[in-house]
């Protein structure tokens, strides 16, 4: 991806947990249009590349509910049953799980649902349906493309900005930087560099933006939580949709904004191989604040959308991309009909398998429903933020990510969003603003961390938070621990917040999250 500012800066000094802040799932507030903005004197604009004009601002979305009314189709049923099976049997990569006919029997439904469901869990990577007389349902170990995917598609739907993109970014990298510098080992910092001598030895004409990120889904990884490394590739891969932008002049733009990302990596890098917590923190900040610098001018192309490189042999999923493509290119037209299924299969050049396979995918994620009968076809429908739960909650279950994983990254993101909503209310007229915002009255169906969140002005922030949160609900019925609400304690963190303090606030809220990690 492209880059940063002054990556080799040489401020060592800690950096305290500061970033940018969430708005959440319910109902987050329509935004308005930013006044237009003047190009950063300190981060590098080829000279030769136009601003582009001002696109008009689409009209707000509504996130949906996390709990979604009305029932999964039967064959969604079935695919979460299967993969629960695989879950109590202890994810037993290789074994055969029942053969099509003992799955039938077992789970009640016809050939066709099972094999619908089976496709679902294909999908999710859990199992794979082997053919032949010693065939059946293989369990496999899952690829996180999935879960990264169903997450992916439903802030694509939201219409993030890049401003709020890099925002949510930050205190996560931070963090992943932090954690990778005191794990290194021998091994770690060979496999560190291993990843800088590849980025370096591109030539200019072999750059692809997707190498600058490369180091970032790295340091996710070596950060040793799942979860993070998680959300890190699915930032990554949201912020590739801003950064493929026709207008820039392939060599020498993506030269130029190369050698400032390629100098603040290498920087990065060697503060955790180095082992300096403070400082691998602070120059992640300071590279991502240069990347959105340089991200502020951009706007995702209509019809612009993240997918992981395709597989060998699947063209189902190709396709289903394309149709998703088609769908954000048309403004996301929720009840609108793009075509029956033999239009489609003529427009896609495809057979009638392939096409339903893929629209198999598009109804999982909820992108598109097929509809039967006169004036039926493939309906655009809006994305549910459950399936990304499910997806990563799977994936999850796999790497046994358990409540630590989760709860380190939900701290970060609350303690941003309350240093956020501190410094507005430091002015009389946010003070105003944040006691409405904040106000259990107003909003009696929502809880205090998710007011907290609404209140922070990020479109990001927010929805991870939710992620986390129902991720931390769905762990709680197997340890047993129950999460209570201790008002004492956010009145208290409420008051610091009103009083303009984001200090002291931040530090009641990490009592608060030590004392009870799963307030709602």
């Amino acid at each position: 991806m492209a880059a940063a500012s002054t990556g080799g800066a040489t401020t060592d000094g800690a950096v305290p947990a500061t970033h940018p802040a969430p708005t959440t799932h319910p109902e987050p507030p329509a935004r308005t249009a930013s006044p237009a903005r003047t190009a950063p004197p300190t981060h590098p604009v080829p000279p030769t590349q136009p601003v582009p004009p001002a696109r008009p601002v689409p009209p707000p979305r509504t996130a949906p509910p996390l709990d979604p009314t009305g029932t999964s189709r039967t064959a969604s049923r079935v695919a979460r049953l299967i993969e629960a099976d695989i879950v109590g049997r202890g994810w037993p990569i290789g074994e055969v799980i029942g053969s099509e006919s003992d799955l039938m029997r077992r789970y009640d439904v016809s050939r066709a649902v099972l094999r619908e469901a089976v496709r679902l869990v294909e999908h999710h990577t859990a199992a794979t349906m082997r053919r032949g007389p010693s065939g059946g349902l293989v369990v496999r170990p899952p690829d996180p493309t999935a879960a990264i995917t169903a997450i992916v598609i439903y802030l694509e739907y939201m219409g993030i900005s890049a401003e709020d993109l890099i925002a949510a970014r930050i205190p996560l990298e931070k963090l992943a930087a932090s954690l990778a510098a005191e794990r290194m080992t021998e091994e770690t910092i060979a496999d560190l560099r291993r990843t800088l001598e590849r980025e370096h030895s591109l030539g200019p004409g072999d750059r692809q933006l997707r190498d600058f990120d490369d180091i970032h889904q790295r340091i996710g990884t070596l950060s040793g939580n799942p979860a993070l490394a998680l959300l890190i590739d699915v930032l990554c891969g949201l912020t590739m949709i801003y950064g493929s932008m026709p207008e820039l002049p392939a060599k020498a733009a993506l030269a130029s904004v190369a050698d400032v990302a390629l100098d603040a990596h290498r920087s990065l890098a060697e503060a955790i191989i180095a082992g300096d917590r403070e400082r691998a923190a602070h120059r992640a900040e300071v590279h991502l604040k240069g990347k959105g610098k340089w991200l502020q001018f951009r706007q995702p192309l209509r019809g612009q959308t993240w997918s992981p490189d395709p597989e060998e042999g699947k063209l189902a999923e190709a396709i289903s991309h394309r149709i998703r493509a088609d769908i954000a290119g048309a403004g996301w037209p929720i009840g609108e009909v793009l075509g029956s299924e033999p239009e489609l299969m003529v427009r896609y050049d495809v057979s009638r398998a392939t096409l339903r396979e893929a629209i198999r995918l598009l109804e999982h994620h909820s992108i598109a429903q097929m509809r039967r009968g006169r004036g039926g076809g493939l309906v655009v429908t809006r994305p549910e933020a459950l399936t990304s739960v499910d997806a990563m909650a799977l994936f999850l279950t796999f790497e046994n990510a358990g409540g630590s994983s989760l709860q380190i990254i939900r701290e970060v993101i609350e303690l941003e969003c309350i240093r956020r909503v501190a410094l507005v209310a430091a002015d009389p007229a946010g003070r105003a603003r944040m006691t409405d915002l904040l106000s259990a009255e107003g909003s009696p169906a929502v809880g205090f961390h998710q007011r907290i969140a609404q209140a922070c002005g990020n479109e990001v922030l927010p929805i991870l938070l939710g992620i986390l949160t129902r991720l931390d609900f769905h762990q709680r019925p197997r340890s047993g621990d129950q999460a209570g609400v201790d008002t004492g304690a956010h009145e208290a963190v409420l008051e610091a917040v009103l009083a303009g303090d984001p200090a002291l606030a931040q530090h009641r809220m990490r009592a608060h999250m030590a004392r009870s990690p799963h307030c709602p």
